[in-house]
This record gives structure tokens, sequence and C-alpha cells, in this order.
């Protein structure tokens, strides 16, 4: 089974979450995330995501898992959240690809289907006190 973890990485105020984009379109529509590699956990590979195409380090045990979405037993993706407590840093470029704080409420309407819900979905449980406030586990 294939698996992969998602983060949203909001701001303290969580108006702005970090998007980015592969260097396969101009546009930043994704959510930093990864394949979980062998002998990596879950909370690892977010932490790893983020680093390697946000060039911000969050500690593992800093992301909350907030749900699963599973398909048929071939693949699993785990969606986490954090917050980051530094300022915001403009549009910049990491090894072709460029990453941004952008408005939660100012989300590219040419995105992902999914992207607008994911993020709305994170806003909403991280603001539950660091409990699971809805748990999500979706089977495809």
């Amino acid at each position: 089974m294939k698996k992969f973890a998602i983060g949203a990485l909001f701001t303290k105020d969580l108006k702005q979450v970090v998007l980015f984009n592969s260097g396969k379109t101009d546009s930043l529509t994704n959510l930093p995330g990864d394949e979980v590699k062998p002998g990596e956990t879950y909370y690892d590979c977010v932490s790893r995501a983020v680093l390697t195409q946000a060039d911000i380090f969050i500690k593992p045990d800093d992301w909350k898992l907030i749900g699963k979405l599973a398909r048929n037993g071939s693949s699993c993706v785990c969606l986490y959240t954090a917050v980051l407590d530094k300022v915001q840093f403009p549009r910049i470029t990491i090894e072709g690809s460029d990453v941004a704080f952008i408005d939660v409420d100012r989300l590219p309407t040419f995105s992902r289907k999914d992207l607008k819900w994911l993020v709305e979905f994170a806003k909403y449980t991280h603001c539950q006190e660091n409990k699971l406030a809805l748990k999500l586990d979706v089977i495809l």
C-alpha cells in the first residue's frame, strides 16, 4: 500500500496557509506533502516534505493528525496541521518550486478541486484546542 502525508501549515492567526507548486504549473496549487519512505513515520514524512518543499522546519511532534483518506487498500493519505509562529515570508523559489503563504479566504480558484475543503477542514480542526473535533476516516 502506498502511504502519503500532507501538511496544512498555517500562520498563527490561521488566516494564511503555505502552498507551493511542483514546477508543473505556474500556480500555487498544493499543500506540502510526499510519499512515506521505508522506515519513516507519517509525522517524519510531513516534516521532511515541508522542509524540502517550503524550506520550513516543523518538528514531527508539532504536527496534529486530523484525518486519513484510504482508497481500497491501495493507498492511504494522512492529513496533518500545524501553526508557524514565525512571521510570514514572501513568495520564494526553492529548487524550481514557488512557495508562499496564501490567504485562506483567497485560495486559487484554478487549484486542485480538493484544496479548498482540505484547508477549511484543517483550519477548523486546528481551532478545536488540540482535540480531534472531527475524525475524518474516508474510504474511497
